[in-house]
């Protein structure tokens, strides 16, 4: 007996939600299927009492299980219940249906009200079970995901720092089967090389001597420099195993993996013969790549004789700091240097105006305690930006600082990385700088020409005039062009790295051209008998009441394409034009020869 949905399920309703009378069944089969016979006496399908089933309905989850019953008794699914597709015969056997589980559901030994408490106390507990089993599954997969993300920023960016830790035993066990790779300088000089001694011992020579040690670094003693931060590098081998079998029978050690720098030997030896016996630093690097050219530091050591004078090297009397790489550990008052930074603020506050600056300067300038005074005293006269930069005219730049804003000035030196880490993955001094609105004049005045608790590395003043150099660009500076293994095959190649943009290229623009007139009318004219355009700023930055000063230099060139930029530094070399500049002049000359 087929009809339609809505009206079955009228009709149907009639019977399933009341006491059924055989009459109203019979009325309902003979309006649908007149030619099914029926006979059905009352006695076959007893009334059940309906209340009883719509009191037990009240429970959504009793309703739930004995409707579900209904339909297993039935043998049909729960879509063909709601489409209502009954004869007469499967009405009587939901009627019986009904009347056996509704009649169990009551005569059952157990109250109703208990049956209903002990299934809700079964279902509470099933959902607790669950909730349980959720949140296990839950806590087991976010530990998961940390686990992944460790793992992930381990090899990313902790992998090589903790693997090259001079602390790592790793190190020292493969150093028995192992012999040490070698390090090379960017024109193919030997820096470093191991040799099998007593005992089967690796034994590390350094045929450079004191010209490298702050930058190559040693291996006894605690490892630094490129020895620390490539060690495993050195220590891993391409040979397989029957070669390595060989080896050890014939009582050698497959070599390590070779360091290949971007130091250039020649020059780094230049600047640590110009440097001589004085304590200072040179720093050279190519301003569009980032490659360390040169990083000499002295006085300095042999790492070959480590062993035997430690004891003199890290006596607390010793106050010559040799083992300090003073490149890039050393901070120092950047002296007229830092007039850079002080004309960039300028610049920057100052972008319709700046070329109409003037000032007269009378060779001092007065506060309530306190004058300070151009070098020498001297009396620069009108001058514009240009020629106060050129002359590094002290009162002039004072004059300047005194009127910019604090807090701008302030975000630039941050923009300009001071008070901040540097991106360089060896061991370095963060430079300082900061001025409050609190400050006496006096005390901003000397900040603003380099004086006075601000402080800098040479490596920090070459990656600013590198900047400079190149349109306003800072590349990461780093130390080494490639790894090769025992057979000269590249495992890993360096590749410039851009860092940030320091500042625009307008601004750079017009810091070179103030930059090129310190060398061709101020105070490193010396330069100019050069057969290369160099741009400039020299830098006398004093250190005491006594007025004794350090030298400073920083330079690129050439002017308009620069390819090398040189930042050094001379302790109490007087004026960087006296004991910096005549070292910048041998470097370039030897580069561009």
């Amino acid at each position: 007996m087929k009809s339609e949905n809505n009206k079955d399920m009228d009709k149907f309703s009639k019977l399933y939600d009341k006491t059924i009378n055989i009459d109203e069944i019979k009325k309902v089969a003979e309006e649908e299927n007149k030619d099914e016979k029926i006979d059905v006496k009352e006695e076959e399908l007893p009334k059940v009492d309906f209340e009883i089933y719509d009191k037990l309905n009240e429970d959504n989850f009793l309703k739930a299980d004995i409707e579900q019953e209904i339909i297993n008794k039935l043998g049909k699914d729960v879509a063909s219940m709601s489409e209502g597709t009954f004869t007469l015969t499967e009405l009587k056997r939901l009627n019986d249906i009904k009347r056996t589980v509704h009649t169990e559901s009551v005569t059952s030994d157990t109250p109703i009200e208990e049956k209903n408490d002990e299934y809700k106390k079964e279902k509470k507990s099933e959902k607790t079970h669950n909730s349980r089993l959720s949140n296990i599954t839950s806590g087991v997969f976010i530990v998961f995901v940390i686990i992944i993300l460790y793992l992930w920023h381990f090899i990313a960016f902790d992998a090589d720092e903790i693997i090259n830790n001079p602390y790592n035993k790793r190190s020292s066990i493969l150093e028995k089967s192992i012999l040490r790779g070698r390090i090379y300088s960017a024109d193919d000089c030997l820096l470093a090389y191991s040799n099998v001694g007593e005992d089967n011992k690796n034994q590390r020579f350094y045929p450079y001597k004191e010209i490298f040690a702050h930058v190559v670094g040693r291996v006894e003693k605690g490892k630094s420099g490129l020895e620390s931060k490539y060690d495993f590098d050195m220590l891993t081998t391409n040979e397989n195993e029957l070669a390595i079998i060989v080896d050890d029978f014939q009582e050698s050690k497959p070599l390590g993996n070779s360091i290949y720098t971007t130091l250039n030997a020649n020059l780094q030896t230049i600047a640590y013969k110009q440097l001589g016996d004085r304590k200072g630093a040179v720093v050279a690097l190519e301003p569009k790549t980032g490659k360390i050219l040169v990083m000499a530091s002295t006085p300095s050591y042999d790492p070959n004789t480590v062993d035997e004078n430690w004891d003199d090297l890290t006596d607390d009397e010793n106050e010559e700091f040799t083992l300090m790489n003073r490149a890039s550990q050393g901070l120092y008052a950047p002296g007229s240097t830092f007039k850079i930074v002080t004309a960039l603020e300028y610049l920057r506050e100052n972008k319709n105006s700046f070329e109409d600056f003037k000032y007269d300067c009378k060779g001092e300038m007065s506060f309530d305690d306190y004058t300070l005074h151009c070098y020498n005293n001297t009396a620069h006269g009108n001058q514009n930006l240009g020629k106060m930069f050129a002359n590094s005219c002290n009162c002039g730049f004072a004059e300047i600082g005194l009127n910019l804003n604090i807090d701008k000035f302030n975000k630039t030196c941050t923009k300009l990385l001071f008070n901040s880490d540097l991106p360089y993955d060896y061991e370095y001094s963060k430079s300082s700088f900061l001025l409050n609105k609190e400050m006496k004049d006096e005390t901003i005045a000397n900040y603003v020409i380099g004086q006075g608790k601000v402080l800098i590395s040479p490596l920090h003043n070459a990656l600013i005039t590198a900047a400079i150099a190149n349109n306003g660009v800072l590349m990461k500076p780093y130390m080494v062009n490639s790894i090769k293994d025992c057979d000269n095959k590249t495992v890993k190649k360096y590749e410039p790295k851009y860092y940030e943009q320091l500042m625009s290229k307008n601004e750079a623009d017009i810091l070179k051209s103030l930059m090129r007139e310190v060398v061709t009318d101020g105070t490193a004219k010396s330069l100019n008998n050069l057969n290369v355009e160099v741009a400039g700023k020299t830098g006398t930055a004093e250190y005491n009441n006594s007025n004794n000063s350090h030298g400073w230099f920083v330079c690129f060139a050439p002017y308009k394409n620069p390819k090398i930029v040189l930042s050094i530094i001379v302790e109490d070399g007087k004026t960087g034009a006296e004991s910096a500049v005549p070292i910048a002049n041998e470097i370039l000359s030897e580069y561009f020869k």
